[in-house]
C-alpha cells in the first residue's frame, strides 16, 4: 500500500515539480545563449545583467519553492477538505505520512541536483570542467577518508531535509488544536519547535566540549574521532544524532495528532 500511496502522490505533483526544474535548465540555457551573442549596446549589457540575477535568484528557489509546495500539498491533503478522503482510505497514518515524506525528499534532493547541473550549462569551456570533476572524483574516491565525508555529508542533507518536513508536519498536526485559525495555529507551533529545538541544539553544542574533553581518556575514541583528518566527520556524527532525535519527535508527534486527535477543518 505504500508503494501505491507514492506513485499516486508522484502523479499529483510531478508537473508542477517538473514545470520548476526544467524552468532553471531553460533560463540557465537562455543566459548561456545570451552570453554567446555578443551585442554591444548598454541595453543589452542591461538585458544579460538582470537574466543573470533572475537566473541566480531561481537556482535558490527552486528547492525552497519544492518544500512549500510539498508542505501545503500535505497541508491541503491531510486537514483540509481532501483530507476528509485522505483518512476515509484504508491505510495506515504511518503509511500516509511515510507515503508523503519520500516523495517530497525524492522531488526536493532532484531540484538540488538540478543546479550544479544547470551551472554546468552556463560554463563557458565545458569540457575542461569536466576534465576537472573527473579529476576531482578520483582525489576523492582515492581516500577511505574523503569518501566516509561525502557519504556523511549526502546523509546528513537527506536527514535535514527529512527532519525539516516532520517538523513542519508535526506543527500542522498541533495547528490543529486552534478550531478557526488552524494555519494561524500552525505557524505558531512551527516556531515554537523551531526555537526550543535550536536552543536545545545550543545547549548541546555548549556541553558537547566538555563531553570531548572526557572523550580524549579514551586513546581509541579519540585516535577516531579527534584526528584533524577525521574533523569533519566528527562534527557531522554529533550533528546527525542530534537531526535524528529530532525528526523522530516530530514524527510521533505527526503520527498522535493524525491518528488520535484527528480534526479536520
Amino acid at each position: 500500500m505504500l508503494g501505491k500511496i507514492i506513485k499516486h502522490e508522484f502523479k499529483a505533483t510531478y508537473k508542477t515539480a517538473l514545470t520548476m526544474i526544467l524552468s532553471v535548465l531553460l533560463v540557465g540555457g537562455l543566459v548561456r545563449m545570451m552570453d554567446m551573442v555578443s551585442f554591444d549596446g548598454t541595453i543589452w549589457r542591461i538585458i544579460e545583467m538582470i537574466m543573470a540575477v533572475f537566473y541566480l535568484l531561481l537556482l535558490i528557489a527552486v528547492p525552497v519553492s519544492m518544500f512549500v509546495v510539498s508542505i501545503a500539498r500535505f497541508y491541503r491533503t491531510m486537514v483540509k477538505d481532501e483530507g476528509y478522503l485522505t483518512h476515509t482510505l484504508p491505510v495506515k497514518k504511518t503509511q500516509l505520512i511515510n507515503g508523503k515524506l519520500i516523495t517530497s525528499v525524492i522531488w526536493i534532493i532532484i531540484s538540488i541536483m538540478v543546479i550544479p547541473l544547470s551551472l554546468l550549462i552556463n560554463v563557458k569551456n565545458s569540457i575542461y570542467t569536466f576534465r576537472d570533476i573527473a579529476e576531482l572524483l578520483k582525489l576523492v574516491f582515492s581516500n577511505s577518508t574523503y569518501i566516509m565525508d561525502c557519504v556523511m555529508f549526502i546523509l546528513l542533507i537527506i536527514v535535514s531535509i527529512m527532519t525539516s518536513l516532520l517538523l513542519c508536519y508535526a506543527s500542522i498536526g498541533m495547528g490543529q488544536m486552534f478550531n478557526g485559525h488552524r494555519l494561524a495555529g500552525s505557524v505558531l507551533f512551527y516556531f515554537i519547535f523551531k526555537y526550543a529545538f535550536s536552543f536545545l541544539q545550543l545547549f548541546l553544542m555548549l556541553i558537547i566540549p566538555s563531553v570531548a574533553d572526557m572523550m580524549n581518556k579514551y586513546d581509541t575514541v579519540n585516535k577516531i574521532l579527534m584526528a584533524e583528518d577525521n574533523g569533519i566527520l566528527a562534527l557531522m556524527l554529533f550533528v546527525m544524532p542530534f537531526q535524528i532525535i529530532l525528526g523522530i519527535i516530530c514524527y510521533l508527534i505527526a503520527y498522535w495528532r493524525f491518528s488520535k486527535k484527528l480534526n479536520l477543518e
